[in-house]
């Protein structure tokens, strides 16, 4: 089945402010993540293709058929588009039972038809022990697990996430990642999700749509975007720790060498690039090491000294003086063994694959 969902779509607010989002999916079922800060104009989009607002211009069409075209005077109304919305507060019906809120989007069905659609997903989503109970008794990951049942009843071509993570508190949203990813991907489902969360959207997307400002300003995998983006705003939206102006002193068969405040660094270069730029480096692509090490086949091994750690849940942020400043991540372990405390001297490791220039003339 053609999962492929098209919006090109401007909404206009009083005050001034706009939303315009003109992006694709392909039609093979995959998690699309919406990604960007707060008031970026990430759930008006969500709201447009689920049709609960319209915009002033434009086409959303999902696996080829058209549910919004302006132009054409059409507007599918939100109940006959096949798409299933899971709320940030997940929205279930706090006097109805799990069983109920499941089969509420079913009326089409007879009882019959019903009551086995509603046990199969009791069943799917390991939620029949519970099938009695309220909502206001159930944990977080509990009703978001009837929040995905209900949204997936009526087996809709799209499901549409609106941060659905966020009414967790941190280490339930941590453990519930892995468990949302797979419950996904096992819908096969064309999904899209929102969220401003960094790790969410590297955790759960497959194909990632940022925005700004109510603008896209760069979509594709996520792997790409966030290893390659696209310019130095969609770098601090990501959140790319190490951004540096730098100055391209030569290019030899594909490698610049990039002068940063007196040190220098080896990049690939992708393409024709201009003398300055920006050296885009993310902290997961540094890798520390102290005392006789192998050769490998990073290009870049950098002399530095260790200026401060932190704590962050299960990693350690470390900033670097290696001349220019620098961020790594290591683990807990990897930082006692390497006794990774301010002053420390430590050797900054990073291939020349991973160090992402943009243009800057």
């Amino acid at each position: 089945m053609d999962a492929s969902l098209t919006v090109d779509i401007a909404k206009r607010f009083r005050g001034g402010s706009s939303v315009e989002a003109a992006f694709s999916t392909s039609s093979v079922p995959a998690i699309t993540v919406v990604f960007g800060p707060s008031g970026a104009g990430k759930t008006t989009i969500l709201r447009v293709v689920a049709g609960l607002e319209r915009p002033d211009r434009g086409v959303v069409s999902c696996g080829g058929d058209v549910w919004i075209d302006t132009a054409a005077g059409l507007f599918v109304p939100p109940q006959k588009r096949s798409a299933g919305v899971v709320f940030q507060d997940y929205a279930l019906f706090p006097h109805r039972t799990v069983a109920e809120n499941i089969g509420f989007g079913l009326s089409g069905l007879s009882s019959p038809q019903r009551k086995a659609r509603v046990s199969e997903l009791l069943d799917r989503f390991e939620l029949g022990a519970l099938a009695d109970r309220a909502p206001r008794t159930l944990s977080g990951g509990e009703q978001q697990r009837v929040a995905l049942a209900r949204a997936l009843a009526r087996e809709p071509r799209l499901l549409l996430l609106d941060e659905p993570l966020a009414a967790l508190d941190a280490p339930r949203r941590e453990a519930l990642r892995r468990e949302l990813r797979l419950m996904l991907r096992e819908t096969g489902i064309e999904t899209l999700l929102v969220t401003h969360d960094r790790t969410e959207a590297l955790a759960l997307g497959d194909r990632i749509v940022v925005v700004d400002g109510g603008r896209v300003r760069q979509a594709g995998d996520v792997a790409d975007v966030f290893s390659r983006p696209a310019d130095l705003d969609v770098a601090r939206i990501v959140g790319v720790e190490t951004v540096l102006e730098g100055t391209v002193e030569n290019i030899d068969d594909g490698i610049a060498t990039v002068e940063i405040g007196g040190a220098a660094v080896l990049a690939v270069a992708r393409t024709p690039i201009g003398r300055h730029v920006a050296v885009c480096i993310r902290s997961e692509d540094v890798t520390l090491e102290r005392g006789e090490t192998a050769q490998s086949s990073a290009r870049n091994r950098l002399a530095s000294r260790v200026v401060d750690t932190q704590r962050e849940g299960p990693l350690v942020r470390v900033t670097l003086d290696c001349g220019f400043p620098l961020t790594a991540v290591v683990t807990p372990l990897s930082s006692e063994a390497l006794g990774l405390a301010p002053g420390a001297a430590v050797t900054a490791v990073l291939k020349a694959p991973a160090i992402h220039l943009v243009p800057r003339d």
